[in-house]
């Protein structure tokens, strides 16, 4: 696992870092110990987010191996004993029922049963959704519109699809994406250079800059000077959509494998729900993506400059939209930080 708590009667976690771990146990007892076998080695424990049992922080004081090879990234793995410095009393139902003790691929529909931590993963959406809009913009490739994200969140979180075993902090992103089924990318920004192309192509769409625009639009546009024919844009009978289509792979991280999942454009003649593909793309990313443009995200922040000013009003209007369909399920009297 990726994320960490402290004590396992408080709530939050943190992304497992090298840097946060230490600066939050400050290499102390209860967390920071030594094994029982011999010969002894430090053992670096906490609390999973999820189940309460203890984890233990692996590949910590890291070094490279053999023939300079990388060192692995730290990781949580389950510590299945009682740690009594920190209140823990191991609990093989609680174990047996954690999302996080097994590598579950995002694709999966089961759910998850304990209401705590999916409310954890709903408020970090509404706290980060302007992170997992950037976020999709540099993976997929598309920056998304406010009436598109704002039905991708409103989808996500009305089926509950945060619920999802495979669903996960680190993976937010990318399972808002997956999860959104088939949407319109009428008016969509397109900023990767093989995707234009091949819109340039498709039968019934085009480009206008990097914005997708309808064939029939364009030419009515050019035959009424310019002018639109009602407040409403026709945009035609035809629709283009993408999807996510296949199940996610889950790439060992541990070894550097990526995860992934294939994108598919699909263009609709006549508005029939079975569409022509005209792109498809592998998406590969990182658990590390998602905590790691958080990371980014909060130093552009504090930066106290314009940059900053930018960067507040973006989390403030995509939080916005997910407050509104999250607000109901969240507890009483928590509100996100810009209010």
């Amino acid at each position: 696992m990726d994320i960490f708590a402290l004590w396992p009667d408080r709530p939050g976690y943190q992304f497992i870092t090298e840097e946060t771990y230490f600066r939050l146990t400050q290499r102390r007892q209860p967390w920071a110990t030594e094994t029982k076998s011999l010969p002894k080695r430090p053992l670096y424990l906490a609390t999973c987010p999820e189940c309460k049992n203890a984890i233990e922080i692996r590949e910590l004081d890291r070094v490279c191996g053999e023939n300079d090879r990388q060192p692995a990234a730290p990781f949580g793995k389950h510590y299945k004993h009682d740690v009594l410095g920190l209140r823990i009393t191991y609990d093989q139902n609680k174990y047996d029922g954690c999302s996080l003790r097994a590598k579950v691929s995002l694709s999966s529909s089961e759910r998850r049963t304990n209401r705590e931590f999916n409310t954890e993963i709903l408020l970090l959406l509404v706290e980060n959704a302007a992170v997992a809009h950037e976020v999709i913009a540099t993976t997929v490739g598309i920056r998304l519109g406010a009436g598109l994200y704002e039905r991708m969140l409103k989808k996500f979180i009305e089926q509950a699809r945060y619920e999802c075993k495979g669903v996960l902090p680190s993976n937010l992103p990318f399972a808002l994406v997956y999860w959104s089924e088939s949407q319109s990318l009428i008016g969509q920004t397109v900023k990767e250079t093989a995707m234009q192309e091949a819109i340039a192509q498709s039968q019934h769409f085009c480009l206008d800059g990097q914005k997708i625009n309808s064939k029939h639009r364009r030419n009515a546009l050019l035959a009424a000077g310019g002018i639109e024919s009602s407040s409403k844009p026709d945009w035609g009978p035809h629709r283009i959509a993408f999807f996510m289509g296949e199940r996610v792979h889950r790439g060992d991280e541990h070894k550097g494998e990526p995860n992934h999942m294939t994108m598919t454009i699909t263009e609709h003649t006549n508005n029939k729900p079975k569409g022509t593909p005209i792109y498809s793309k592998k998406i590969e990313y990182s658990n590390r993506h998602f905590p790691n443009a958080i990371a980014k995200f909060e130093r552009r922040l504090a930066a106290n400059d314009d940059e900053a000013v930018k960067t507040l009003a973006k989390k403030i209007k995509w939080g916005t939209i997910a407050y509104k369909y999250a607000q109901p399920l969240l507890p009483a009297g928590w509100k996100p930080s810009w209010l």
